[in-house]
């Protein structure tokens, strides 16, 4: 037995036997056929990487795990039966049928009960014997693991939290403190997840939006929060950066069922995507010990040469009688664009109802622009094909700059881009119209 596999099946599984007379046995007709349950076996697929040390292996039980017969022609009804009790054997007409086996019906966010699920078609021919087999079920919800760095952790007031929105409306509150992982259930037409960190940072309230975009079944998303700067300069009310410190948020991607990365890799550059392997006849000799590598950036973000008014790390200030010129980032992914999410927050009424009824109002994808497209390109910003696979991408913004004028008060720009490597890099453009 593999140790990355959990194999449970039923005494008895591989073999048919003669029943007892205590066996129950459905009655046959003759166009049914018999399906021996004692043959359904179930196989966990990479049930210990998942759970980490939150389920053992000799504790994993089965009995309560939810087994469904259906009828793929939908000329009978399902059949649901616990694991741990069903019958040995059944009768069924003849014909196709699926069974699934589920770990537990899945909630919208959990804390701590990942989902698994499998399926396998099986054929019932009247008057003879069907041993279904093994069933595989693999990991088929969200993880999330949400870190906060020591040097954070000394500066962060007591109402610091992050919560994490997945699947339209599935959310977890993770303190600073908390060191479970969740578990959101992945809907078909909703593949992205918010992380919204918001809570005091040396005295000064912080609220920032990070936008996830691919998010699938079975992936483990490690979320890092870091502090960058020196906690000992003191903060004043209104700075976005107190005291010195900025928040830092990296993002690690990790896929159950192949072995991209470990939680445990997380700080560890050579674990990640696009890094070289560590050299495994010589681990312990890097060749310049002094100065360990650092991974090159796949993405980046920056403002162009032409606007000069506009930052990526500092407040960006709007005067309604001054122009403020270009505002122009500049993205290069150097495997090539695949999502480029952008969400634009106001506390501004105004500019939010302006938004709403462009379609900006919610988070949106230049690359599949969908109702937008029309006021995109009246606003000069690139979508669809000028985006997908591009490497250089002007993020241009100037038209915006008139509009948002009028509004008094704090607007945000977040971009998250995410490239054919699923590797993602989030921004922020932070401005105060006065």
């Amino acid at each position: 037995m593999k140790l990355n596999k959990i194999t449970l099946i039923a005494a008895g599984a591989l073999m048919f036997a003669a029943s007892s007379c205590d066996d129950k046995w459905e009655p046959q007709t003759a166009e049914a056929g018999t399906v021996d349950l004692r043959s359904l076996g179930v196989n966990m697929s990479d049930a210990e990487k998942v759970t980490g040390s939150e389920i053992s292996r000799a504790t994993l039980d089965l009995s309560g795990y939810i087994v469904t017969i259906s009828d793929k022609s939908g000329a009978a009804a399902d059949r649901t039966y616990s694991y741990g009790d069903m019958p040995e054997v059944i009768t069924l007409p003849a014909g196709e049928y699926t069974v699934t086996v589920e770990s537990h019906k899945v909630q919208k966010a959990e804390w701590s009960n990942p989902y698994y699920t499998g399926s396998k078609d099986f054929k019932v021919e009247k008057s003879k014997i069907t041993n279904i087999g093994v069933v595989t079920a693999a990991f088929s919800s969200l993880k999330v693991t949400v870190k906060f760095d020591e040097n954070l952790k000394r500066v962060l007031g007591d109402d610091a939290k992050v919560t994490i929105i997945s699947n339209d409306n599935g959310s977890l509150d993770f303190t600073p403190d908390e060191t479970r992982s969740g578990y959101f259930e992945v809907l078909e037409n909703s593949n992205s997840m918010v992380a919204h960190f918001e809570g005091t940072i040396n005295g000064v309230f912080v609220d920032e939006n990070t936008t996830f975009t691919d998010v699938v079944p079975g992936q483990h998303r490690i979320i890092t929060y870091k502090a960058k700067g020196s906690p000992d300069i003191p903060g004043q009310a209104g700075q976005i950066t107190p005291g010195g410190i900025t928040l830092d948020t990296s993002i690690m991607n990790e896929n159950i069922s192949s072995n991209i990365t470990t939680e445990e890799d997380l700080l560890d550059p050579s674990g990640r995507p696009g890094q070289e392997p560590e050299d495994p006849d010589n681990p312990d000799k890097p060749e310049n010990p002094d100065k360990p590598d650092t991974p090159d950036k796949t993405i980046t973000l920056a403002p162009s040469e032409d606007s000069p008014n506009l930052s990526l790390d500092d407040m960006n200030f709007v005067y309604d009688d001054v122009d403020f010129g270009n505002a122009i980032i500049i993205i290069k992914a150097e495997k090539g664009i695949k999502n480029l999410v952008v969400t634009i927050e106001s506390d501004a009424e105004g500019f939010s109802a302006a938004l709403a009824d462009l379609y900006l109002a919610e988070p949106f994808d230049l690359a599949y622009p969908g109702k937008a497209e029309e006021n995109l390109h009246i606003l000069g910003l690139p979508y669809g094909t000028q985006v997908i696979d591009q490497s250089t991408v002007d993020f241009n913004i100037t038209g915006f700059m008139p509009m948002l004028a009028p509004f008094k008060g704090h607007h945000k720009f977040t971009l998250s881009v995410t490239d054919n490597a699923n590797i993602t890099e989030t921004k922020t453009l932070k401005f105060t119209v006065q």
